[in-house]
């Protein structure tokens, strides 16, 4: 396990916790992200932000993705463990500590094929400055893959709840933000065409 000292720290307290759901959130994922994941959309040089504890790479190794990966991942408490998942699972891959913001300038410009993101987008501080980095690293033609909550109807009682407690929940969260509709503000972004997008639910229906 962690050590309980991490639960002083923000980004400690997120990774104690998330450490006890994240095999949970990845398994209720895992259909999604075998057909998303595939040797055809995932390969040559990949970045992904928000890499977490590694989860995806078990996806990778699964559907024997043949690529170079860069692991962007901010939180200190969790790189350990993503370092030893990205081992477990043959890959050689470089991590940044850092988040996908302040990665601007530590990937090459237009030298990236895909970038990946899985739950990630909800909790960068500004999505318009990780778009830029996501824009400046691919290559012409790249592409972004990505997994993400959305925030429930407008005018319903969840939209409602999910705004009263959004302050507390970004604070210990790890900054997600509950009622941030990424797939709406990214085609709002110049630069990015939005291709196909399927909605999915957990495999267990919760």
């Amino acid at each position: 396990g962690m050590s309980p000292l991490a639960l002083f720290t923000a980004d400690g307290f997120f990774a104690v916790m998330y450490f006890q759901i994240h095999g949970k959130i990845s398994l209720g994922l895992s259909e999604t992200k075998t057909k998303l994941f595939r040797p055809d959309s995932v390969y040559g040089n990949v970045v992904e932000i928000g890499s977490g504890f590694g989860d995806n790479f078990l996806f990778f190794s699964e559907n024997r993705i043949n690529a170079s990966f860069t692991a962007v991942e901010p939180n200190a408490h969790m790189q350990g463990r993503l370092r030893e998942r990205i081992d477990a699972s043959g890959f050689t891959a470089t991590i940044l500590p850092m988040g996908a913001e302040s990665a601007l300038n530590h990937i090459p410009h237009g030298s990236v094929d895909v970038v990946i993101s899985t739950l990630t987008l909800c909790s960068v501080q500004s999505l318009d400055l990780a778009f830029d980095s996501v824009y400046s690293w691919l290559k012409p033609g790249g592409k972004l893959l990505f997994i993400e909550h959305l925030p429930a109807r407008r005018g319903s009682p969840f939209r409602t709840l999910q705004t009263l407690i959004e302050p507390l929940w970004c604070a210990c969260g790890g900054g997600c933000h509950l009622v941030r509709d990424t797939l709406e503000e990214m085609r709002l972004i110049k630069g990015f065409r939005v291709g196909q997008v399927n909605s999915v639910v957990w495999a267990n229906g919760k």
